[in-house]
């Protein structure tokens, strides 16, 4: 259901060529962890049964407006506190929201400029 608005609302801006503000996380149900244990038959160790033990690699997205526009390069603006990710009109969001991830330190080193530029002028 959430990500039907998020489409809808990036279908809008398309025809809208306006700012669309997606999701924080994308929300995935995982299912509850399951207790291992050896059976008496069973030749291998309980640790061999289980699945891999890397994490779960979680698409983990800040707030973002996405505008897109009659251009060719995506590019990314702090503005206000608010990340601003300009795009071409025919970019796929998985190649935006990977360039959104790959620029992840950048972002996080901006809006903490960002905030702190902003604590300034209220201390004037």
């Amino acid at each position: 259901m959430r990500e039907d608005n998020a489409t809808q609302s990036l279908a809008q801006a398309k025809h809208n060529d306006a700012a669309v503000q997606l999701p924080l996380f994308h929300s995935a149900e995982l299912p509850p962890a399951k207790l291992l244990t050896a059976e008496p038959g069973d030749t291998q160790p309980a640790a061999a049964l289980a699945p891999s033990a890397q994490p779960v690699k979680q698409n983990l997205l800040p707030d973002y407006a996405l505008t897109r526009s009659r251009r060719k390069t995506l590019s990314l603006v702090v503005d206000n506190g608010q990340l601003i990710v300009r795009a071409p009109m025919r970019a796929p969001v998985k190649d935006i929201e990977s360039f959104i991830l790959e620029k992840r330190r950048w972002i996080k080193q901006q809006l903490a400029e960002d905030a702190r530029r902003q604590s300034e002028k209220m201390c004037l």
